[in-house]
């Protein structure tokens, strides 16, 4: 049930963001970085409250 929650998620986010992954692979791989000066500058901005509710099924 999870899994289809979070594919009805991504799907519903790339529709209206489909650029958005790309932050989120942005956050995953800084995160991992043991060396760094400063957060990496982020891809894509985040999505708005109303573009949020829209994702979420």
């Amino acid at each position: 049930m999870k899994g289809r929650s979070r594919c009805s998620h991504s799907r519903s986010a790339r529709e209206g963001a489909p650029e958005l992954w790309r932050r989120y692979v942005a956050l995953l791989l800084d995160g991992l970085r043991h060396d760094r000066d400063r957060p990496t500058p982020l891809p894509h901005r985040a999505l708005d409250k109303d573009e949020f509710d829209q994702t979420m099924p």
